[in-house]
């Protein structure tokens, strides 16, 4: 009101000298030159009122942002949504209780709050507000205010606590080398261009051979806790009946062994030493298990050739240092975001790595490790090499060669894992299935042998796990069908059929995609789990 006063005192008397200049022609000119200064000046006083009106509409509009985000803030997320609406309203007025001549006309604040399979819960905020603000030169006409408003919207999802099940396949598949070199390497130097590190007592494709053509012999005891392997290690040469240790000293001559092609059952090498006194060592034929692992020792370089298994094992040691990264950076002040774990092997059937499912936090990677058993792969059953694993179906045990069979170890898994809950600080885990694979199923089901890409009686069984609310993650290891002796064409025919079946099994993100990565030779495998592993993640951030 001051304002109007002052401004009609100031445009009177420049009325009053407009009215006598109308009453003097010669003033006509004069007149229409004062009528277009006043309408400049109107003209510019509008002006200043909108830049007023569009400041001001800048502030209410950060205050709106500021209400808005404060409702989904960690420390607001888990109380009620009428206390988040309130805190917000409070927050909204109190950053415009100073704004000169804003009267809020209106103020809507809503908190919707849902749950989904990615975040335990997420948050959506909406402050909508309207406000006039007086005007200092458009009131001259009659327009005493504008009207303004806007609108925030904020929305943010809390990361949840989540139960981690890793099976890691451990099954005879798996012993390809990681690299292509090391897969030329294999197949340079034994016998059918195989690329494959069986891990069997047994000579199925010939034996296996340093560089000089001596066949390597180990001591039964050789794989034993606590043994020095070098002296369980014999080359044995045919031609000149004399043996070697591990080093190319020799031990004595006269030798023999009783190992026959096919062969499961323990030999024996007996030889003449030095000293000409028998000695008789019981022994199994080296594997290209040991040739993978001792190629140094038997070809100069590499001194090993790192298998699939072997970065497995790799990438589960970095999955929990990855985990414990991450639950860290999650957490704040008022919420703590919980990872646990728990390790299974995958191949005759789901074997416990690790004791317990364990707050990732709490767990040394080193307990998955060679030296403790946990990866070792499993093999024939009448031919598992002793005292360095944990087999699932003791030796002896007639497993007709089926040593990957997700069919029963997903009933297992289905079976362990507990219904889960959203993941939020008041309510029970999310529960995840991490699977790591090359997807070929070589398993006894009703009777009849199941050796292609996951059959569909299995993939059921992915479905019932998904069905329950527990996702299901997939690391795919793709089979190389090179790497697929000739002596079976119809296995390699089938590995096209594996990636879609992998697919299928696996849980779909929010977008639409599958859960699952996919690795070849040459890759990072630590790099896809880690990969797959961070699209469990969400965070907050400002919609609109």
């Amino acid at each position: 009101m001051i304002q109007r006063l002052f401004l009609t005192r100031m445009i009177a008397p420049l009325t009053r000298r407009m009215r006598d200049l109308a009453r003097d022609a010669s003033a006509n000119v004069l007149m229409l030159t004062g009528g277009g200064i006043m309408m400049l000046m109107l003209a510019i006083g509008f002006g200043v009122d909108y830049a007023r009106a569009v400041q001001t509409r800048t502030e209410l509009n950060a205050a709106a942002d500021a209400a808005a985000l404060v409702t989904v803030d960690p420390a607001m997320f888990n109380q009620p949504e009428a206390t988040a609406i309130a805190s917000a309203k409070a927050l909204f007025n109190a950053r415009v209780a100073g704004l000169p001549g804003v009267t809020i006309t209106n103020l809507d604040v809503t908190a919707t709050t849902t749950t989904s399979s990615v975040a335990s819960a997420s948050r959506t905020a909406t402050v909508t507000w309207t406000a006039t603000i007086s005007t200092m030169f458009a009131s001259i006409i009659g327009k005493d205010t504008f009207t303004i408003g806007g609108q925030a919207v904020s929305n943010a999802a809390q990361p949840p606590n989540i139960n981690f099940y890793v099976m890691l396949d451990n099954s005879p598949s798996m012993l390809l080398p990681t690299t292509s070199a090391g897969i030329t390497a294999l197949q340079t130097v034994s016998a059918h261009n195989c690329a494959f590190s069986c891990h069997i007592n047994s000579i199925v494709y010939g034996p296996i051979k340093d560089s000089a053509g001596n066949v390597i012999i180990l001591a039964n005891t050789y794989y034993n806790s606590g043994v020095n392997q070098d002296a369980g290690v014999y080359r044995y040469n045919s031609s000149t009946a004399k043996v070697y240790d591990a080093n190319n000293t020799l031990l004595g001559s006269n030798a023999s062994v009783n190992a026959t092609s096919g062969s499961s059952a323990y030999t024996t090498l007996t030889y003449k030493n030095t000293s000409n006194a028998t000695v008789t060592v019981n022994t199994y034929p080296a594997d290209p298990f040991w040739l993978a692992q001792n190629y140094g020792k038997a070809y100069g370089s590499p001194a090993k050739i790192e298998m699939r298994i072997d970065a497995e094992l790799a990438a589960a040691q970095d999955l929990i240092d990855t985990a414990k990264l991450t639950s860290s950076q999650l957490s704040s002040a008022s919420t703590t975001v919980t990872y646990q774990m728990q390790f299974f092997s995958l191949n005759y059937e789901a074997y416990q790595l690790t004791p317990s499912l364990t707050n990732v936090n709490a767990i040394n990677p080193s307990i998955l490790v060679p030296s403790n058993g946990t990866i070792t792969p499993f093999m024939l059953a009448n031919g598992y090499h002793p005292n360095n694993s944990n087999p699932t179906v003791a030796p002896g045990v007639n497993t007709n060669n089926s040593h990957t069979a997700p069919y029963a170890a997903l009933g297992q898994m289905n079976t362990l894992l507990p219904d889960p809950g959203t993941g939020a600080p008041n309510s029970s885990p999310q529960e995840v299935l991490i699977i790591v694979t090359d997807g070929y199923q070589d398993e006894m089901i009703g009777g009849s042998q199941i050796r292609q890409a996951w059959n569909a009686s299995t993939l059921a069984r992915c479905t019932a796990i998904k069905n329950r609310g527990i996702r299901i993650a997939i690391l795919y290891t793709v089979y190389d069908p090179n790497t697929i002796l000739p002596l079976y064409p119809n296995y390699a025919a089938k590995i096209p059929d594996i990636s879609p079946a992998l697919k299928s099994c696996a849980s779909t993100t929010s977008g639409g995609a599958s859960l699952m990565y996919t690795v070849a030779a040459d890759q990072d495998i630590s790099a896809a789990l880690s990969n797959l592993f961070a699209m469990t993640v969400q965070t907050a951030h400002l919609v609109q």
